[in-house]
């Protein structure tokens, strides 16, 4: 039905809006709703981004999970930092083949002057 990719900086709220969306889908639709995500995946976040190396493949572990949930019988919703321009076109071609909807919601946080 949809992939809905969260995108932003570190600690700027995406998990936050991630599960504030869920529940309101969860509420709104009849259509199943599944997150993917580091935890969902049994994934440390920092082992995951320690290093380019290991970067790239949690990369790769979340497309391969985001391509086998997507269908139009659901709407899932990635939750990562997504914040390389390639990754997010691999998840837009990974969408035209399941022929779903595409989204990115990007999380912009202005720091204050303290």
């Amino acid at each position: 039905m949809a992939l809905v990719v969260m995108c932003g900086q570190p600690c700027s709220g995406k998990s936050t809006a991630a599960a504030a969306l869920i529940r309101s889908l969860g509420r709104a639709n009849a259509k199943p709703v599944s997150l993917v995500d580091e935890p969902s995946l049994n994934l440390d976040r920092n082992e995951s981004f320690k290093d380019m190396p290991s970067e790239k493949n949690l990369r790769g572990v979340l497309r391969s999970a985001v391509d086998r949930t997507a269908s139009k019988d659901q709407i899932v919703v990635i939750d990562s930092l997504n914040h390389i321009k390639g990754y997010r076109y691999e998840l837009w071609c990974l969408a035209r083949a399941a022929g779903i909807h595409y989204c990115v919601v990007t999380k912009i946080v202005e720091h204050g002057i303290s």
